[in-house]
């Protein structure tokens, strides 16, 4: 009876369930539930730099009014109202939404919104990017202006919302210069840039403004206009001390007594070469004469073997091989406070490129030439003095002011002052500055080169210019016809690299092995090289080297043994002999003052030539009448003479003539191996490999 009441209640309770809730939802006061409004997010349209266009549409009101809809955005993702926002009517349906204020080139979220009295709801989140505008660049004012250079910059504000490829400054003589005009390079990405202005032409304005390009274009600075320097004005800045002039001092020079100024303790001559200076510069052969004496030190001229003399020719050099550079050497230092160090390195360039000099940075060497800054103006020592010796540059001196003092510091004297150059020109007394009168002597111990096809070069980078010293501007020198001459420092003139390579000709170096084989010798970077493989058959103190030629005699050899490619003794003379290692070990193999090269050796000569990659061509001989077509690469700009040797096989096979050459270091690399290296006929690489000690490789010798 129990069980029938219970289930008699259940089947109450359900039904009473199912009716309640099959009903409406009330409130307490039978309202309907309210909720927020259901809302859409429609597409980003019509985006520009600045501006979008989007919408939504409020699909339904959650049973309480729609107060407000529209857009809202930011660069965070899932952004609301209490950002930027559009206000686009009210109630429900479609809206459309103007989206305005963005920045160039940047990402966006933006998503629908709707508000009524229960809450805010958003629609879906898009994104979308405003397109880049061009950049905004300000240019710097130009400065250093000189006869043919000048230094710019400026500097980019805003990258316009895409990245910034390319900056600089562009110039020319209308006012608007666009990058089509000349032009610099100066990195990509916002922030400031100095540009450094080449290629001008004396006494001309210029216009010059910084640009700065990305993917929506290119936009320029306000133009600043220059006007560079006349070649006279620039001639002028060759002088040490050009607001004054000391007492003057008759000085001893080469056996000829000649005149130079006394100032601050400097007995300048011409201008702007340095005779002698105050202790604190260290020179060597300073002047003995102070203030009050007439004369200095003199230097005496040993001559120089097979000069013409008596000879009206061009070019004029100081006859003073103790005052040369050894070795065609210079070492030099360029101080940190040098504006413009880059003119120095072009001028050393220039010179380097059309003589047989090399200038090497200093790491310590007693002798050197010292680039320092000098607001006055240019000059230099004559020659080479012992010590330091400075040449001094102005802030707005050129690459041509650098090459006429580094000239000085070489042994060249100005051509104007040359022996015989009466014949070509004129000194106009009348107008020349009373106090620098002295400047416009003849120096008749100067050494010149030979006279072809005219004796004297008005092209020289070593000229006066004809209006210098002038009290009047008025010409102080001219031809024999009065006319004068445009003066240039541009660049080096035929007879000033004439001239130089009579004061350093090339040197000649020979090594003698012991078999009194002659081997020539070339300079590559601070190395001197034999330019041929080594073909001797005894050690430097004359004792016996085995020449094996059998097969199991090379095979089984544990001392010094060398051989020649194919055991035929025709091929000695292109390309040398083939030596074991025990030969090389064995440390007489060169003469006296050579040695076979450390691994360490030829690292610093591959590192000379750039390094082991793509740089063999620099070594080989060029052509296919020795190396095997194709000879890759080979020019022999080196001077290194590589010629294919081939090898011989620790089991005595020969293989690689034509093919490859390579040659043992003195390097060990295990106790059956050493060092080698190597290049052939395919590749551009030069090869550093280990190899068995038996084999036969060729042998170059380095001086000590």
């Amino acid at each position: 009876m129990s069980a029938k009441i219970n289930n008699s209640l259940l089947i109450v309770l359900l039904s009473l369930y199912f009716i309640t809730a099959g009903c409406t939802k009330t409130q307490p006061n039978n309202e309907p539930v309210k909720s927020a409004p259901s809302v859409t997010t429609t597409a980003v349209t019509d985006v520009t730099t600045t501006s979008a266009k989007s919408g939504g549409s409020v699909a339904s009101d959650g049973g309480v009014a729609v107060t407000s809809r529209g857009i809202c955005w930011g660069t965070d993702q899932n952004p609301t109202t209490s950002g930027s926002k559009t206000t686009d009517g009210s109630g429900t349906g479609s809206f459309i939404s103007q989206i305005t204020g963005l920045s160039p080139g940047v990402t966006y979220y933006v998503r629908a919104y709707a508000v009524n009295s229960v809450g805010t709801a958003y629609g879906s989140q898009l994104s979308f990017s405003t397109g880049a505008t061009a950049p905004t660049v300000t240019t710097v004012a130009v400065v250093d202006v000189t006869t043919g250079t000048a230094s710019g910059g400026g500097s980019v504000t805003s990258d316009g919302g895409g990245a910034v490829s390319a900056r600089g400054v562009c110039w020319s003589t209308s006012p608007t210069p666009t990058v089509s005009d000349s032009k610099t390079s100066d990195g990509t990405g916002a922030g400031a840039f100095t540009s450094v202005i080449t290629g001008l032409a004396p006494n001309t304005s210029y216009y010059a403004r910084a640009y700065a390009t990305n993917s929506a274009g290119t936009s320029y600075g306000t133009a600043s206009s220059f006007t560079t320097k006349t070649t006279d004005v620039l001639i002028g800045a060759e002088q040490m001390f050009p607001a004054s002039a000391g007492n003057t001092s008759a000085v001893t020079l080469d056996g000829e007594s000649v005149t130079c100024e006394l100032i601050n303790g400097f007995y300048i001559y011409q201008g702007d070469i340095i005779l002698a200076a105050p202790q604190a510069q260290g020179v060597a052969g300073q002047l003995s004469g102070v203030a009050g004496q007439s004369t200095g030190v003199a230097w005496q001229s040993s001559g120089i073997a097979g000069q013409s003399q008596g000879v009206v020719t061009k070019g004029a050099g100081l006859n003073l091989q103790t005052r040369h550079w050894p070795n065609n050497r210079i070492y030099y230092n360029i101080n940190q406070s040098l504006p413009n160090p880059s003119r120095v390195t072009q001028a050393i360039n220039a010179i380097k490129e059309v003589s047989n000099l090399e200038f090497v940075v200093r790491t310590g060497e007693a002798n050197y030439i010292d680039f320092v800054y000098d607001a006055s103006g240019c000059s230099s020592f004559l020659g080479m003095v012992g010590g330091r010796q400075d040449i001094r540059l102005a802030n707005w001196g050129t690459m041509g002011n650098v090459i006429h003092e580094i000239c000085h510091a070489l042994g060249m004297l100005h051509e104007h002052s040359k022996k015989g150059r009466g014949n070509f020109i004129n000194i106009v007394s009348a107008n020349i500055i009373e106090k620098y009168a002295h400047n416009f002597a003849e120096f008749t111990k100067s050494i010149n080169t030979p006279a072809a096809p005219e004796a004297f070069d008005f092209q020289s980078i070593m000229l006066y210019s004809s209006t210098s010293f002038t009290k009047n501007n008025n010409p102080t020198i001219t031809k024999k016809d009065g006319s004068t001459w445009s003066v240039q420092r541009q660049f080096l003139s035929t007879d000033d690299i004439a001239m130089i390579n009579t004061l350093y000709p090339p040197i000649a170096v020979i090594m003698r092995d012991a078999d009194n084989n002659e081997y020539e010798t070339v300079t590559i970077g601070t190395q001197i090289w034999i330019k041929n493989n080594l073909k001797v058959t005894r050690y430097n103190d004359r004792s016996t080297m085995t020449l094996n030629s059998s097969d199991a005699g090379w095979s089984n050899s544990t001392t010094g043994s060398f051989c020649w490619y194919n055991n035929n003794e025709a091929n000695k003379d292109t390309y040398g002999a083939l030596y074991n290692w025990h030969a090389v070990n064995s440390g007489k193999l060169c003469p006296e003052g050579w040695r076979v090269p450390s691994d360490a050796d030829w690292t610093i000569l591959t590192d000379y030539l750039g390094g082991l990659t793509g740089n063999s061509g620099k070594l080989k001989t060029t052509g296919t009448t020795q190396w095997a077509s194709p000879n890759a690469g080979a020019t022999n700009s080196s001077g290194f003479t590589a010629r294919p040797g081939g090898y011989r096989f620790y089991s005595g096979i020969f293989a690689g003539m034509t093919y490859g050459a390579d040659w043992w270091s003195s390097t060990e690399f295990s106790a059956d191996k050493a060092w080698v290296r190597g290049v052939n006929y395919t590749n551009t690489n030069i090869a550093r490999y280990n190899d068995f000690k038996r084999n036969g490789f060729s042998v170059r010798c380095v001086k000590n």
